[in-house]
């Protein structure tokens, strides 16, 4: 017995994969999100998508454990081959930059705090 017939590929795999094509492909232009965040993503919805995605074929193809199993890692597969083909890079946040004020004399220095902190001396 074959562990899988030509029926279940052409109904179950390739669709699959061609959804996960496109599921990665979208989520690999979320620049926004970094890269656990997309990897979680991917990984959520490539197993909600593969449960999804037999509801309908349930009419054609017997559906079992395997089958969904099958499905789920199909596009997974498919979403990995979407994000390397479609990655952008995270967005690196901007750096703050901070103002050292260095003085030569601190009496100075603690003058204009106080006034500018408005007590004056």
């Amino acid at each position: 017995m074959q562990p899988i017939n030509t029926l279940e590929i052409s109904t179950v795999i390739l669709p699959s994969i061609l959804l996960g094509v496109m599921l990665g492909y979208s989520i690999g232009t979320m620049r926004s999100y970094g890269i656990a965040r997309r990897a979680a993503l991917v990984l959520i919805l490539s197993i909600i998508s593969g449960v999804i995605l037999l509801i309908p074929l349930a009419y054609v193809v017997p559906i079992s454990t395997f089958t969904v199993l099958l499905s789920s890692l199909s596009v997974l597969g498919g979403a990995i081959l979407g994000l390397f083909y479609n990655w952008t890079p995270p967005v690196e946040p901007v750096r703050k930059s901070h103002i050292i004020y260095e003085t030569d004399d601190d009496e100075e220095f603690d003058r204009e705090i106080k006034e500018s902190l408005g007590g004056k001396q």
